[in-house]
């Protein structure tokens, strides 16, 4: 079984807590078990960097709302960490030393995934499992089933591990225009109390498509972890159930956002 994990932090590339650590371990364990774990993140400016031997593997060009960005996905040489390690590079955006921390951190991750994404549209077969990792990747499952340009590949299961339940990428509604182009009827799924909520729409895509999978989920939590998701969990199908017996309308800044995408 090929699984991807995309994440913002893996040990000893990059790690600010405890998600690196599970990144840095997870696929190496896989692989032991005879299954193709790789990992994918941003390419910061690390001494793993530096100090290590990398070939390009594909470059690429995408859209973040009205900015055009190239990005460049390249592979640690000698399979070191035991997996095979993908950095991806956005010259403006990703080429930091730290990880976290900056103003434009909304547009850093946003950028990432989109990158992921167009990446794995390129390939000439579909992994069997796309595993993300906290909030910074947490729109990856909505982007592969309901952005235009990457529906395609909708059939492959996604597995969604809370590491930190308290930072969940809250994202302005007046910062749509970042996401790529969707079917807006969709918009539900991204909002939580009229922010675009990354986490909240991960785990409302986790319990539709990864069912199989959410034991596997589990076992990657501490037990605090563990109950923090499960009430997380609970909440969001409660607040989801809700919404739908209501048939809650659209914001007025809402409707702006249906009205521009279906006049194009």
């Amino acid at each position: 079984m090929e699984i991807i994990h995309v994440s913002a932090e893996c040990f000893p590339v990059a790690k600010a807590g405890g998600l690196g650590d599970v990144v840095g371990a997870l696929p190496k364990y896989q692989n032991e078990l005879g299954h193709f774990a790789k990992v994918v993140m941003p390419m910061y400016r690390t001494k793993f960097l530096f100090n290590n031997e990398w070939e390009l593997v594909h470059e690429g060009g995408q859209q973040m709302g009205d900015h055009s960005f190239n990005y460049a996905v390249i592979k640690e040489k000698t399979n070191k960490l035991g997996f095979d390690l993908y950095l991806v590079d956005i010259n403006g955006l990703l080429d930091r030393e730290k990880i976290y921390g900056y103003d434009d951190d909304t547009e850093r991750f946003m950028a990432f995934q989109i990158a992921v994404c167009d990446w794995l549209s390129k390939w000439q077969h579909k992994p069997h499992i796309i595993h993300c990792h906290d909030h910074q990747t947490a729109l990856i499952p909505f982007f592969i089933r309901h952005a235009y340009q990457f529906n395609h590949l909708a059939d492959i299961p996604t597995v969604f591990t809370i590491h930190n339940a308290q930072y969940q990428g809250w994202i302005g509604w007046d910062k749509y225009y970042l996401l790529p182009p969707y079917d807006t009827y969709k918009w539900g799924l991204l909002d939580w109390n009229n922010n675009i909520n990354p986490l909240a729409c991960a785990i409302r895509q986790f319990w539709r498509h990864s069912e199989p999978y959410r034991i596997y989920h589990m076992l990657a939590q501490s037990p605090l972890t563990l109950f923090a998701t499960l009430m997380l969990l609970l909440f969001a199908a409660y607040k989801w159930q809700q919404q739908q017996q209501q048939q809650q309308e659209p914001t007025p800044l809402q409707r702006q956002i249906y009205a521009r995408y279906h006049e194009q």
